[in-house]
């Protein structure tokens, strides 16, 4: 089961979803999630089912996804340049992308904050 958890872990972080906001989402502790996410017990089919709702993937997603075909090093000197591979299931290229376009909106959210506290800082 802890193959399951680190698949659901991976597919979570790639929604840029919480602990907190799936374990809402499924009415139960943050602890209990996060156990989950570790292994520690099965869940049921049930659960699979709720927790594919709330990453809106397949059940069969979560049970097949390996981030290792998504996400490769593609340079000799190992650096933090990723692809994506272009034989996967619509729905993880798309919440691939999206994870994406969310990172690419942070930086320039944070570029744009810069920009205005260096201009704060010049009238003073």
């Amino acid at each position: 089961m802890q193959k399951v958890g680190e698949r659901i872990r991976k597919l979570r972080e790639l929604r840029n979803y919480t602990q907190e906001y799936i374990a809402d989402k499924l009415e139960i502790s943050q602890q209990q999630y996060s156990n989950i996410e570790k292994g520690l017990f099965d869940i049921s089919l049930k659960k699979l089912y709720k927790i594919s709702e709330v990453l809106e993937v397949s059940p069969a997603t979560i049970l097949e996804f390996d981030a290792k075909y998504i996400f490769q090093n593609n340079a000799p000197n190992y650096t933090n340049q990723k692809t994506v591979h272009n034989n996967f299931p619509l729905e993880i290229k798309k919440l691939y992308e999206e994870h994406m376009k969310l990172q690419s909106d942070k930086i320039k959210l944070l570029e744009e904050k810069i920009l205005w506290l260096e201009n704060q800082n010049k009238g003073n």
